[in-house]
């Protein structure tokens, strides 16, 4: 009995550390002018990968001399820093190419060695009040002092001393309170992203990453009332379709190697649905040319015929398919029945006008069937990555896509917002997701 009473006292003493954790981790650590926040719940995830750890031993302490070396290393250097119960990464109103951070400190001394050794930083600038540090080319910068670290990661290099100060000394940060601060603790996934009113969940279980979210569109983006998208394609590599108008702000006239291709024009015979495969291999034959001497030591042109593989595509557009076309071949962006080379050099692609409603582009001589799913979705993803390895339509190095198996996302309409589902399964079922992704890499 007496042994009883101290296991659950042990375990709501347990319980109750959890929770502060929880409670604590929100507490300055996001600037006020925060935009896209990205939450990452590392007790929640910890717990998860603990479970499966005890449940597939074999998996996790897998002998090795070099795993063992690199952990002694880290056990006698020391970090300086505790990760809190939610580690949040976010960027600031107007900059969306910075990201900010913050952690707890306990040794400031280690912390300082961590950063030197593992951000190769050396010059470290010291005031009474904090430490600030920058890497050589300043795309990584660091304030820190007893108490706390907040490290900034800028893609194009600005001082962002000030904003990191502001953040240290919580100056600027938000409340604990704020509507923010309340939806961040509300969303329960592994992690969280959350831009204004869009948040989106994402869940790391053993052999799947689940994805969940509510986008609130712009009023521009016109959703169909209707739509019924293409069944996914399971024999294509990538299989995407789309239901829906895209805002007439973004179809306007582009030109590429003079050629105008008329968007704005071809937007009015448009109608809502576009279907994109990506499946097995096409020959190519291109005309590559040289140039040599001739016997009369004249520099003269060689052309050579190069035959090659290339990924297959299929595009399917739906709208006035005649008159699309003739836009298309005034604009010379179609030559001949083909999509003009100028225009698009990579793949040597047939169009062609399937009916009077759809137009289809592709280097495959295979029949294309968009066949309805009668869903009330208005975007699919489908994605093979074992089909993808082996027939190598993108430039993705097999090893990248090992443990991967399928992608699946969805995207139907919630009212005026969209509703997001997706689900990446991996190849081992008993194995955390995240720790097969980390391996992967």
């Amino acid at each position: 009995m007496r042994a009883a009473v101290v296991v659950l006292l042990l375990l709501f003493v347990f319980y109750g550390f959890l929770k502060y954790r929880q409670y604590d981790s929100y507490h300055g650590m996001i600037h006020e002018e925060a935009d896209l926040i990205i939450k990452v719940n590392s007790d929640q995830l910890i717990r998860k990968i603990a479970l499966n750890t005890l449940a597939n031993p074999s998996y996790y302490f897998k002998p090795s001399e070099e795993d063992s070396v690199s952990a002694d290393e880290d056990e006698d250097s020391g970090r300086g820093f505790t990760l809190p119960a939610n580690l949040f990464a976010y960027t600031l109103k107007g900059d969306l190419k910075t990201f900010y951070t913050t952690l707890k400190v306990n040794d400031s001394s280690a912390l300082k060695s961590y950063i030197q050794k593992n951000l190769d930083i050396t010059s470290f600038t010291t005031s009474e009040k904090y430490s600030y540090a920058a890497s050589d080319d300043r795309k990584v910068q660091i304030a820190f002092d007893h108490q706390r670290i907040v490290l900034a990661y800028t893609f194009n290099s600005k001082d962002v001393q000030t904003t990191l100060e502001e953040i240290l000394f919580q100056n600027k940060t938000i409340d604990t309170g704020s509507e923010t601060i309340t939806a961040l603790k509300d969303a329960d996934g592994d992690a969280v992203i959350m831009q204004g009113q869009n948040i989106t969940n994402v869940d790391f279980d053993n052999g799947t990453v689940t994805l969940s979210g509510l986008l609130n569109l712009t009023p521009q983006i016109e959703l169909p009332s209707t739509s019924s998208l293409a069944k996914p394609d399971t024999s294509s590599s990538i299989h995407v379709s789309l239901a829906g108008y895209v805002p007439v702000q973004y179809l306007k006239k582009y030109e590429i190697n003079n050629i105008t291709i008329p968007l704005d024009s071809l937007a009015k015979d448009y109608e809502g649905y576009l279907d994109l495969r990506i499946a097995g291999t096409a020959t190519q034959y291109d005309t590559i040319i040289t140039y040599d001497y001739n016997d009369d030591f004249e520099k003269v042109e060689v052309k050579t015929l190069n035959e090659s593989q290339v990924p297959g595509v299929k595009v399917l557009v739906r709208g006035k398919a005649s008159h699309m076309m003739e836009v298309l071949k005034q604009n010379q962006v179609v030559l001949n029945n083909k999509l003009n080379r100028t225009v698009f050099p990579l793949l040597d692609m047939n169009i062609k006008a399937k009916g009077a409603s759809e137009l289809v582009f592709t280097n495959i001589d295979d029949k294309f069937e968009a066949e309805s799913a009668g869903s009330s979705d208005l975007f699919m993803l489908y994605a093979n990555f074992q089909r993808m390895a082996s027939e190598k339509p993108l430039p993705v190095k097999s090893e990248y896509l090992k443990n991967l198996r399928t992608l699946s996302i969805n995207a139907s309409k919630a009212g005026e917002a969209v509703n997001i589902k997706g689900q990446l399964l991996l190849q081992n079922k008993n194995i955390n997701a995240l720790m097969q992704l980390i391996k992967n890499q």
